[in-house]
């Protein structure tokens, strides 16, 4: 742990900041929102059972000796050559070399990345004021923070950051926590957060079906009956202990069809989760004929029911409609629990439209810490960062 001061218009401000979210968890608790991935018991899973290759800091800021605010932040080395899997299926050899060689080229890419918020999720979770603060405060505050965490971080190991990513801030005022704050970053569009807003009326999976149009509601039961020899199944610690292995290969096979990854999970992680949140952490089996072909597991936070981490045989999917079936699965666990929103995340972004998730617009900023770099960063990002090109279904009435 280590403390870091500043005098703003009069007021002292320290800024301490930690890797071990124990070291400040009274304060921590007393100055975060009522949010899961806010609760200290869940930072700790992932310092203990997160993503491999990552670091975790916490700062927490102090206005005149009082809790003003705090700041989450994941690091990770970023390299092109293990994160970006590029590949090809071409036979001709100088195709074959081409795409070698820039695989061989991306050994040159290693870069320290500072992440404000939470690579798991999407949503505003880097950091959160319990006090008001005008923005220009804030801003000269969060350059402060940023500034302060990259000294400890080199402090604790001995290398500096390269880049600091913040992340994800809506666009739109429903889901809004508050705005983006600092100096010298560039915005860029991600894709959407994809939501269902549950009807409160509905109290089953019948009056969801209900409340869809005809070609839906026949196109819904269509996907249940090709998926009719599939048993669901909520399944308990003693279950995760015995599947932990069959679950972690289905999620493996699935995040590795992704050309980029950030992060790979924990083995335990699942585990972990359950056996300290209990119902509030949801985790759902899919069998054939007795054996585990998917799974998908739900966070409760609050009034939201937020899908999390899924896998499924690939090579099933099409016969049986696998990933479909766990959708409106979702669907359906959502309205049993109350709750008012399900968050879908991002990815297949159609097909969760035609269940009923509508797209928020979300931002994140990038700032490199070279400046020759970083003023490149607005070119460089408008030619990789990938256009949205999909259709919105809307299946309601």
């Amino acid at each position: 742990m280590k403390e870091y001061l500043k005098e703003l218009s009069g007021d002292t401000f320290n800024a301490v900041v930690t890797d071990n979210i124990e070291s400040i968890k009274e304060d921590w608790n007393a100055t975060t929102r009522d949010s899961f991935y806010y609760d200290p018991r869940y930072l700790k899973v992932l310092e203990e059972k997160g993503p491999n290759k990552y670091q975790y800091f916490y700062c927490l800021l102090k206005r005149n000796g009082d809790p003003v605010a705090v700041y989450y932040f994941q690091k990770k080395q970023i390299s092109l050559y293990e994160d970006f899997r590029l590949h090809t299926h071409s036979k001709n050899p100088i195709v074959k070399f081409f795409v070698w060689l820039q695989r061989q080229s991306f050994r040159l890419i290693n870069q320290q990345l500072l992440v404000a918020g939470n690579v798991l999720l999407t949503g505003e979770y880097s950091f959160y004021y319990c006090q008001d603060c005008d923005t220009d405060t804030k801003t000269k505050i969060s350059d402060f923070v940023f500034k302060s965490t990259c000294e400890y971080v080199k402090h604790k190991s001995g290398k500096k950051v390269s880049a600091i990513l913040s992340k994800d801030f809506y666009v739109e005022e429903k889901f809004k926590v508050d705005d983006f704050y600092g100096s010298n970053f560039t915005k860029f569009k991600v894709q959407p957060d994809m939501v269902v807003s549950i009807n409160q009326d509905w109290r089953s999976y019948d009056d969801y079906l209900a409340a869809v149009k005809s070609k839906y509601r026949v196109k819904f039961k269509k996907v249940a009956k090709r998926g009719g020899a599939l048993e669901f199944r909520d399944l308990n610690v003693e279950d995760l202990e015995s599947l932990n292995d069959e679950m972690y290969a289905l999620y493996s096979k699935t995040a590795d069809k992704a050309s980029f990854s950030l992060f790979k999970l924990h083995p335990e992680y699942f585990l972990e989760l359950k056996k300290i949140f209990g119902d509030d952490f949801i985790v759902r089996g899919v069998f054939l004929n007795g054996k585990m072909v998917a799974f998908f597991t739900i966070i409760i936070n609050g009034k939201n029911a937020d899908a999390h981490f899924l896998g499924y045989d690939v090579s099933l999917n099409s016969k049986h409609q696998i990933y479909f079936n766990v959708l409106l699965k979702l669907v359906e666990a959502a309205i049993l629990q109350r709750a008012e929103y399900l968050n879908l995340s991002r990815t297949a972004l159609e097909i969760k439209s035609s269940v009923g998730a509508e797209p928020y617009a979300m931002h994140i900023y990038l700032k490199h810490n070279t400046n020759f770099l970083n003023k490149l960063l607005p070119v460089i990002l408008a030619r990789i960062v990938p256009k949205e090109d999909w259709i919105q279904r809307v299946p309601f009435k």
